[in-house]
């Protein structure tokens, strides 16, 4: 058994990512490790020996023929997946989606549709992923298109009784069922508590009242 291979350093390089072995090196270590085995050598050893671990071994062994996976397994690699949809099952998928019949239903409904008609073209996740890369997911068929967001005006406090806060709470009462309503004024700018009142039901008018008489106290 020779021990003439030479393996990459793990270095870091500027992406972050270490440098990549080359496919033929991890072929080459691996038959190395095995004709080392063989031989009574311990696989701790053999590792030394290569400048890699025996958990980076382990993981060649079930890699290293490239099925459903990238020969190159660092982040960010691009990865050949055996199971992939071809072009064809892909423009389907979106001819399909842009049926007048499913122009405005959600993939979920759709593959519901297609299952009872005995027809699969694909997952929801799938079907999902694939209208939100051709920009499908906007706005499809006679489906009202949701409207934006009004925008949430802010008030700024720069002094007292320039902006309150008032609120509502319940309170027990003695008979079981039956509650106050406790009424609270706060100073936003402040934090103080400018006035409280309970009241024996709920009234729109009283606490309003109440509220009036917070605003037009000037003490």
């Amino acid at each position: 058994m020779e021990a003439a291979l030479l393996l990459p350093t793990k270095s870091s390089t500027a992406a972050g990512r270490r440098e990549l072995i080359a496919a033929e090196e991890s072929i080459k270590a691996i038959k190395f490790i095995a004709e080392g085995t063989n031989l009574g050598v311990p696989m701790q050893a053999l590792a030394e020996l290569l400048g890699v671990c025996q958990r980076t071994l382990r993981r060649w062994r079930i890699h290293i023929s490239g099925k459903g996976f990238s020969v190159d397994q660092r982040k960010g690699a691009q990865r050949n997946v055996a199971h992939k949809l071809c072009i064809q099952e892909r423009q389907n998928i979106i001819n399909v989606i842009n049926e007048m019949r499913f122009a405005h239903l959600p993939p979920a409904q759709v593959v519901a549709i297609l299952a009872e008609e005995g027809n699969y073209i694909g997952l929801e996740m799938t079907i999902y992923r694939i209208m939100r890369e051709e920009g499908l997911l906007n706005h499809r068929g006679i489906a009202q298109q949701m409207s934006k967001n009004r925008e949430v005006s802010m008030l700024e406090a720069r002094g007292i009784k320039q902006v309150l806060a008032w609120g509502k709470t319940l309170l027990p009462s003695p008979i079981m069922g039956r509650y106050y309503y406790l009424c609270m004024v706060m100073d936003v700018w402040s934090r103080r508590i400018l006035g409280v009142e309970v009241h024996g039901e709920q009234c729109s008018k009283l606490a309003w009242e109440f509220f009036d008489r917070i605003c037009r106290d000037d003490k």
